[in-house]
């Protein structure tokens, strides 16, 4: 009987009270949940393609849309296929120059983003800055590796 109780709580919880807080927030967190429960059925092959491909849509995000990467004029061919091959033609990014081209990094209203900082031990400050999607992206991983030890819910 436990288990039913357990089972509605957790329907009423997913399909009802976070999607209401989804369309409330406008964020995506049951979907990004419910994304992470697809990719973990998937195989080897499957998930090694899944990574390829988001790789190559954040390397055409990076060079269309943001600055610094626009201004690199790297010459990036994403055509070809190779997308690790690319990849070592974007710059290795340290703190300070994440620090020294922060306005060229952050798309969008910088006001409307949640900064994070680092301690500064290394001598350099850290900074950097994350959407509400992006902050319950992460919530919604961390909830689905709770349920893969067991955890619902």
């Amino acid at each position: 009987m436990a288990i039913k109780k357990y089972s509605i709580y957790n329907t009423i919880l997913e399909k009802f009270i976070l999607k209401l807080g989804d369309k409330f927030y406008k964020v995506h967190y049951t979907d990004e949940l419910s994304r992470w429960r697809r990719i973990k059925i998937l195989s080897k092959e499957e998930i090694n393609k899944l990574q390829e491909d988001n790789l190559k849509k954040l390397l055409i995000h990076s060079i269309e849309k943001i600055p610094f990467y626009k201004k690199l004029k790297t010459d990036v061919d994403l055509s070809d296929g190779d997308v690790i091959k690319n990849l070592k033609k974007f710059p290795i990014m340290d703190k300070g120059l994440l620090k020294s081209e922060l306005d060229n990094l952050v798309l969008g209203d910088i006001n409307k983003l949640t900064k994070h900082m680092t301690s500064g031990s290394s001598g350099i400050q850290g900074e950097t800055y994350e959407s509400l999607n992006e902050q319950l992206s992460q919530r919604a991983i961390i909830n689905f590796l709770w349920e893969w030890s067991g955890y619902r819910m």
